[in-house]
């Protein structure tokens, strides 16, 4: 987790899912105490190809909060579930009132999920 202003932004570690049954999954979080004028995340899942050390994209999704005073938006990618290898990458998106940006970047470490 990174605080950021009156923010955090937080990257699931890859971890089966307790939503969805079969589902592996990696969870983006902007979490504001006040309101922001533009939030947005985009999360991907990679898991290690038959080849180790080699990774592929697997799953990505993303989501925005342009409300003008939005405190929290979350993307999660998610799959079904295969026993392997995965890691996350996080890319978030923060603007205040006053158009100050702030952009980071988050990767998880690789993790051993099963199924």
């Amino acid at each position: 987790m990174e605080s950021v202003s009156d923010c955090n932004f937080n990257l699931d570690w890859p971890h089966k899912s307790g939503h969805v049954a079969g589902n592996v999954t990696s969870n983006g979080v902007i979490n504001c105490n006040s309101g922001k004028k533009y939030l947005g995340v985009e999360t991907y899942l990679y898991r290690e190809s038959a080849n180790p050390g080699y990774f592929s994209l697997v799953a990505q999704n993303s989501a925005v909060n342009n409300s003008g005073t939005g405190s929290y938006v979350n993307a999660a990618a998610a799959l079904g579930c295969v026993s392997a290898r995965y890691y996350a990458k996080a890319e978030f998106l923060m603007v205040e009132g006053n158009d100050a940006r702030h952009e980071r970047t988050h990767l998880t470490p690789v993790t051993q999920v099963n199924c």
